[in-house]
C-alpha cells in the first residue's frame, strides 16, 4: 500500500516537471501529465469494484502493478511527450486499482495464507492504513 501511495504522489508531484524538463513539452502541454493520470485513476476507481468482483484481489494487484510498472518504463525509456503521456495513463490506471485493494481485509487474509509473502505483510498493511 505504501508503494502505491508513493507512486500516486510522485505522479502528482513530478509528471508536469518531467514533461517540461525531460521531454521538452511546452508549459501549456505539461499540465496534461497530471490530468491524464487523474482521469485514468478516476476511471479505474469507478470501474474497479466490478473488476475486483470478476477477477479477484490478487489478480487486480498483479495486473495493476504490472500495468503501472510497464507504463512508467514506457514513459521513461521511449522518450517524447506523447509516449510519456501514454505511460502516465497506464500508471494511473494500474495504481488506482492497487491502492484500494491493498487495504481490503480479503487481500490481507490471502497474503497471510500465501507462501510468497512474509508473515509480517498483512500486519504491515493494516498498520500502514490511514
Amino acid at each position: 500500500m505504501v508503494f502505491g501511495t508513493v507512486v500516486e504522489g510522485a505522479m502528482n508531484d513530478w509528471s508536469a516537471l518531467y514533461l517540461t524538463e525531460e521531454t521538452g513539452a511546452s508549459g501549456r502541454l505539461a499540465p496534461l501529465g497530471i490530468a491524464v493520470v487523474s482521469v485514468m485513476m478516476v476511471l479505474a476507481r469507478l470501474l474497479g469494484d466490478g473488476w475486483r468482483n470478476r477477477w479477484g484481489d490478487p489478480v487486480m494487484v498483479r495486473v495493476g502493478s504490472t500495468m503501472a510498472g510497464t507504463g512508467l518504463a514506457l514513459a521513461l525509456l521511449a522518450g517524447g511527450t506523447w509516449p510519456a503521456l501514454i505511460g502516465f495513463a497506464c500508471v494511473g490506471l494500474g495504481m488506482a486499482t492497487v491502492t484500494p485493494v491493498s487495504t481490503s481485509p480479503p487481500l490481507r487474509r490471502a497474503l497471510a495464507r500465501s507462501r510468497s509473502s512474509p508473515p509480517w505483510a498483512p500486519r504491515a498493511c493494516w498498520r500502514a492504513r490511514p
